[in-house]
């Protein structure tokens, strides 16, 4: 039985950012990560705001 089609796109709220691309207008909007988050919270707080 064949795989149904994948979407061409799906909408996320947040994600990790490892391996991120954009650009880079982008990473000048919205700045870079928060330090105090880092290990924790960053790449999902970061690719939050992204989206806001």
């Amino acid at each position: 039985q064949a795989n149904p089609p994948m979407p061409e796109m799906v909408q996320l709220p947040f994600a990790t950012y490892g391996g991120l691309l954009a650009h880079c207008s982008l990473y000048r909007k919205i700045g870079l990560p928060l330090y105090a988050l880092k290990l924790y919270a960053d790449d999902t707080e970061y690719t939050w705001r992204i989206t806001d």
